[in-house]
């Protein structure tokens, strides 16, 4: 949300005119802010790739609910998918340099270790299809390296909710002397710190009207996302929920352990008795473990 509070500032400040009926994109960002800015105030990730040549004057933080808001819109918004067996290092790079190490250890293997008669076979998940006899052989012989990426869907809503939790766990960064602009505040219209921001460092007037104007406009185009953290709330407090993709499900079961002093590996996880393509399927694991109940 950096471009959209930087648009906002601009807009309430009278630094930029926006035709708001338009500037919004289609998933409710303000990235076209970055093209139309010309005042010395903009938005980037300063923690991630520091720039001395500027200076932060505020700094917005996710803490709890909030972040999960923020996963969310950058799913939607920026990564343009969400997290699934098949794309996992996409999110998490780091498991890349796994896989790669992985590759090498067996390439390394079966080429000496196999006969000349031998057909090629590019992966150690791939040995299924060499005849049972060299299988037998291999087994006996290559042991896996104990590298934790997941390879079912299972592991993997259990790997991501590990990760999750990990990650709502961490107490966000901050940077030293720069005003704090918590997500939650923005969104709920509590723009004190925002104000301060503009009135204090940069020396604008702020408009209210104009600032009501934008703030209402961008309730309405993120709606979809508000609503969406709303069905996850009331999966995590209440168990009720319908249709949630697995890591949608990893995600709620990663705050519920949480909220609940719980950690995900001490979950039920090989508990399974219901078909696994079932919506709702591992919080049902969670709910059968602590409740006696199925959603």
């Amino acid at each position: 949300m950096g471009n959209t509070i930087l648009a906002h500032a601009l807009f309430s400040c009278g630094q930029i005119d926006l035709d708001l009926d338009n500037f919004f994109s289609s998933k409710g960002d303000s990235h076209a802010i970055q093209k139309i800015n010309k005042s010395n105030l903009t938005a980037c990730h300063l923690i991630e790739f520091p720039d001395s040549s500027l200076t932060c004057v505020a700094q917005v933080v996710c803490q709890d609910w909030w972040e999960i808001l923020r996963l969310k819109m950058s799913y939607s918004k920026w990564c343009k998918t969400t997290p699934m067996l098949d794309n996992i290092t996409m999110f998490f790079p780091y498991c890349v340099d796994f896989e790669k190490e992985q590759q090498q250890l067996w390439h390394k293997f079966y080429s000496k270790f196999k006969d000349p008669s031998w057909p090629t076979c590019d992966s150690f998940d791939n040995i299924m299809n060499l005849p049972v006899e060299i299988q037998q052989e291999i087994n006996q012989t290559f042991v896996k390296p104990n590298i934790d990426i997941p390879q079912t869907e299972q592991r993997f809503v259990e790997w991501l909710t590990i990760a999750y939790y990990d990650m709502l766990c961490n107490i966000a960064e901050t940077i030293p002397h720069s005003k704090v602009i918590m997500l939650g505040d923005y969104i709920q219209g509590n723009l004190i710190d925002l104000i301060e921001v503009c009135k204090s460092a940069l020396n604008w007037t702020w408009d209210h009207d104009r600032s009501q104007q934008f703030h209402s406009t961008m309730r309405s185009v993120n709606r979809e996302y508000f609503d969406w953290l709303d069905q996850i709330k009331t999966a995590t407090v209440s168990q009720v929920a319908l249709n949630l993709e697995p890591w949608e499900q990893a995600l709620v079961i990663a705050k519920w352990c949480i909220d609940n002093n719980q950690y995900p590996k001490n979950l039920n996880w090989d508990s399974i008795g219901c078909n696994t393509d079932a919506n709702n399927l591992y919080l049902n694991i969670l709910l059968r473990k602590h409740y006696g109940k199925t959603i």
